[in-house]
């Protein structure tokens, strides 16, 4: 499993080539697909819906 934030230092790395599961924050899925999104604003998580680029989202129960 691998566990990446959506900040400048993921800039380096290419994670798209893992073949592992990847656990994402926010605006992660504009640049790739993650199998979980863990989105920490009410704004990331509409866009995050509108988007649909994860395979499941987490947030506080009352922005779903």
């Amino acid at each position: 499993m691998l566990v990446i934030g959506n900040g400048e230092s993921r800039k380096e790395i290419d994670i798209s080539v893992s073949g592992m599961l990847k656990v994402g924050c926010n605006a992660i899925f504009r640049d790739l697909y993650v199998n979980h999104l863990i989105c920490c604003d009410k704004r990331m998580v509409l866009e995050a819906q509108k988007e649909r680029n994860y395979g499941a989202i987490y947030t506080r129960p009352d922005w779903v």
